[in-house]
């Protein structure tokens, strides 16, 4: 298994736990948090830390958010080898990650929300000039493949500004992040940050829900 586990800054938390409720948001948050795995910073495997991400891949390949009462996870799309330093690839568009990169996919993000998520739009209001000085194209390709990428999100929450019952328990988790597509399931208590990773494990046993009757 591949593993890494970072502290979060202050500057990184907020970009990170921004709420997810569009696919756009998805990709943000991948390209954010690729970001901070390819910068240098300490180790804190076996150190206790309030916010935290965490890349597991095996089997699966998921990003893990970790936070006093909320632990969020999506997939991790790209391949990443580390030897001397982090690598991060995608293997299918052929590209290999770096700050560079990754800052112009995201001003390409920016855009394409200034163009009411219109592609088209998007690239007609980037200057052919400045095209011509620096290509966008593999930006470009990341950010279409991202916004067609799973997220497959789920997202732990202790809630107790909205607690309602049964209808919005303390303690549940977020399935999905569309209106229209999301769902909760209740917990009976909180639920640790390594239950909630082993929960998403496939190498692991399968967690049950048991029906009341």
């Amino acid at each position: 298994m591949k593993h890494h586990k970072i502290k979060l800054l202050t500057y990184h938390r907020d970009k990170i736990f921004s709420p997810v409720r569009r696919q756009l948001d998805f990709v943000k948050l991948i390209l954010n948090s690729s970001k901070i795995l390819l910068t240098p910073l300490p180790d804190i495997r076996g150190k206790e830390s309030n916010c935290y991400l965490e890349l597991r891949i095996s089997k699966m390949s998921r990003l893990f958010f970790f936070d006093k009462d909320k632990h969020f996870s999506v997939h991790y799309p790209f391949n990443v080898e580390k030897n001397n330093e982090m690598v991060i690839s995608c293997p299918i568009l052929n590209i290999t990650l770096d700050s560079k990169i990754i800052s112009e996919t995201i001003s390409i993000s920016k855009e394409f929300e200034k163009n009411n998520s219109s592609l088209i739009n998007t690239y007609l209001s980037i200057d052919s000039e400045e095209w011509k000085v620096n290509p966008l194209d593999d930006a470009f390709s990341l950010f279409e493949w991202l916004l067609t990428t799973e997220a497959s999100y789920i997202r732990y929450d202790y809630d107790k500004k909205n607690e309602k019952g049964e209808f919005h328990p303390l303690h549940h988790l977020d399935i999905n992040f569309s209106q229209r597509g999301a769902y909760k399931i209740g917990l009976e208590q909180s639920m640790p940050a390594p239950h909630f990773v082993d929960m998403l494990d496939i190498t692991k046993e399968c967690f049950f829900i048991r029906l009341n009757e």
